[in-house]
């Protein structure tokens, strides 16, 4: 009967230190918890390896959605340079602001209302 009453505490117990004094009473306890504590550890383990490449695939995300951010805003200033310069250009040639318009649109693939509204903006900064 001490033996199953060893057993009972060994699945009541909270914390390590209860179970290494059960240990100390019983033999089968003990050889119980050597491999408890083998497979705990390897369990361990294996989560942290889990976590790390869960890390490392993360990391690899969010540097890959970083560079296509600032590809797309990179491109974005781009273009919006390549419009500033060509409205500058063909206003210091004296080009009506309907022929701006036009190029605008067949350049960029603008809307006229979208053309309309780069060279309002960018004849207030000439």
């Amino acid at each position: 009967m001490p033996d199953l009453y060893h057993w009972a505490q060994l699945f009541r117990a909270t914390t390590w230190e209860e179970i290494l004094m059960l240990a100390e009473k019983n033999e089968n306890i003990k050889e119980c918890i050597v491999t408890l504590k083998e497979l705990t550890e390897d369990e361990k383990i294996q989560l942290e390896c889990e976590a790390r490449e869960r890390s490392r695939l993360d990391y690899l995300a969010a540097t890959r959605y970083g560079y296509k951010q600032g590809h797309e805003e990179g491109r974005a200033v781009e273009r919006e340079q390549g419009i500033y310069n060509l409205v500058s250009t063909l206003k210091d040639l004296n080009i009506p602001d309907a022929d701006i318009i036009d190029k605008l649109v067949e350049k960029y693939e603008l809307t006229s209302e979208e053309a309309a509204k780069h060279l309002d903006k960018f004849s207030k900064i000439s």
